[in-house]
């Protein structure tokens, strides 16, 4: 199964991470490359990284081999493994076959980076909010607008690489000027989150939210048809419309207009599928906004 982040993630290799006398678990946290900000935790099981889709944890790069590398443990101590991998695997900047790994080292899979934590380790949560203050958007929790354009390079180019469809929407809350005027700033922050969280609610499985900037919103949904695109922007859109916003001195109701675009063989970069979606963004509002446009 692919991984993919909508916001930092904590991910065990078994339903329950294993504790070991009340300790937190030794993990890997991804700090650079298309799993920036996930946190894994690491149990008994060997842990298998690489591009497959069979693989424990999966890289969706074309830097990283099918199966690139493995974690194991040995009682107290974690040894990684290289499988042959095209692009060999670093530890602190050294190509490595198998080495046992020390709290703090980095891992270098392709254009991926993991920092490795040691049973206990008392740096691995601040590690974790370091990375979440680079990807974050403080106010709602998904992905920031610098990290969400990255994300749409890297589901660009996975896309291509598996000829798979992927779709963009761009939402953004119709007329919210004056409810900032109207009711302050805290209020319509409250307002925002709201939003977000109905984008996310309704997201599919590999669907993946960013904050653009303000009132506007990206979303991918990567491995969709056209009808389940437009599902999805039209789901959210009822949802926002239906939901009652209780602030400070009142209760509210907000709409959004939404524009889809799909990734086509004429868009050969990003911004070309971000002005697509944005256009038909601007189609819905010239249509009297609250609704979908593709």
């Amino acid at each position: 199964m692919r991984i993919r982040t909508r916001v930092t993630e904590r991910i065990s290799q078994n339903s329950a991470a294993e504790r070991i006398g009340g300790l937190e678990p030794a993990c890997l946290v991804a700090i650079a490359g298309p799993l920036l900000g996930t946190r894994i935790e690491l149990d008994g099981a060997p842990l298998t990284i690489g591009r497959s889709s069979e693989s424990g944890l999966t890289i969706p790069h074309a830097s990283v081999s099918r199966h690139h590398c493995r974690v194991i443990r040995d009682n107290r101590i974690y040894i990684l493994e290289d499988l042959g991998s095209t692009n060999k695997t670093f530890v602190n900047g050294l190509a490595i076959e198998r080495t046992q790994l020390a709290d703090g080292d980095r891992i270098k899979l392709g254009d991926s980076v993991f920092k490795f934590f040691e049973l206990g380790s008392v740096e691995a949560d601040y590690q974790k909010q370091l990375v979440d203050l680079a990807v974050m958007d403080e106010l709602t929790g998904i992905s920031n607008r610098r990290h969400f354009l990255a994300l749409i390079s890297q589901e660009i180019a996975e896309a291509r690489r598996q000829n798979m469809s992927l779709a963009l929407v761009i939402a953004d809350l119709d007329h919210f000027k004056p409810v900032n005027d109207a009711h302050g700033h805290l209020d319509g922050d409250m307002v925002l989150k709201r939003f977000a969280e109905i984008l996310v609610y309704e997201l599919p499985p590999l669907g993946l939210a960013g904050r653009l900037g303000g009132e506007e919103f990206g979303v991918l949904l990567p491995e969709v048809s056209v009808a389940q695109a437009i599902a999805y922007a039209e789901n959210a859109r009822k949802h926002t419309e239906q939901t009652s916003h209780q602030l400070s001195n009142a209760s509210i109701g907000v709409t959004a207009s939404f524009g889809v675009a799909m990734l086509s063989d004429a868009m050969h970069e990003p911004t070309a599928l971000m002005r697509a979606a944005d256009a038909k963004l601007y189609e819905a509002k010239a249509a009297g906004r609250n609704r979908v446009a593709l």
